[in-house]
């Protein structure tokens, strides 16, 4: 996975990309939400936090699961889909999507608006593209759902890095992705847990010191 045991040993500690996003973000479910919206360039002020939240794709028993859900007061959605180990084991699963997803000749992210999404979806069903590290599906599975809802929407994908060559390749794919899908780009966004912290540090200073220690010292210094 990685050249450094001790990155190792912390992110398999978190047991998933669900728990990871909890011990991150559950914290701030009673408390000002200002760091929170700076920290994501998003300059409307979230109002509202959930952990674990499904929504529809529109099709039976295939919600998305979103690790963290953000709201504004003017409706914008900002998801949150964690990864902690995944990416730096391989699975079949990250170039694989269900037959339910392309049946009766649906194109079902271009009717959500998503055309970039729909191209890389059929690329996947026909083979023409593989991914080894990006869970892509999962991804497409979440545009489409949030594309569904009618409101304005960001989805972020969030991902814990590791020093080597699997993180490389790992954000070469994120890159590939963000490519591939066009204009749909302007709905996604990707950012580390390091990057993050970087950011959240200085805004929020000495009244959240306890809970950045423990990050610091849980996640970030782990990579010494």
């Amino acid at each position: 996975m990685t050249d450094n045991p001790n990155v190792v040993d912390t992110i398999e500690a978190s047991q998933s990309s669900s728990a990871l996003a909890c011990d991150w973000f559950d914290y701030w479910r009673e408390r000002d939400f200002g760091v929170l919206s700076s920290a994501f360039n998003v300059p409307t002020p979230f109002v509202t936090l959930r952990l674990e939240v499904h929504i529809p794709t529109g099709m039976r028993g295939a919600d998305a699961n979103l690790d963290v859900l953000l709201t504004t007061a003017d409706g914008w959605l900002f998801a949150i889909a964690s990864t902690s180990t995944e990416p730096y084991a391989t699975s079949t699963k990250k170039s694989f999507l269900k037959p339910q997803y392309f049946s009766h000749h649906r194109s079902r992210w271009t009717d959500v608006g998503l055309p970039g999404c729909q191209a890389v979806a059929e690329q996947i069903r026909s083979g023409h593209h593989r991914y080894t590290s990006l869970d892509v599906p999962q991804l497409l599975k979440h545009m489409l759902s949030l594309g569904r809802t009618g409101n304005r929407w960001t989805l972020c994908y969030l991902w814990y890095d590791v020093p080597g060559p699997a993180a490389d390749a790992h954000r070469a794919e994120v890159t590939q992705f963000s490519t591939q899908i066009g204009g749909d780009a302007a709905h996604f966004t990707s950012l580390t847990y390091q990057e993050l912290f970087a950011r959240m540090e200085p805004l929020a200073g000495e009244a959240h010191a306890k809970y950045l220690e423990y990050l610091r010292d849980r996640y970030i210094n782990a990579e010494r």
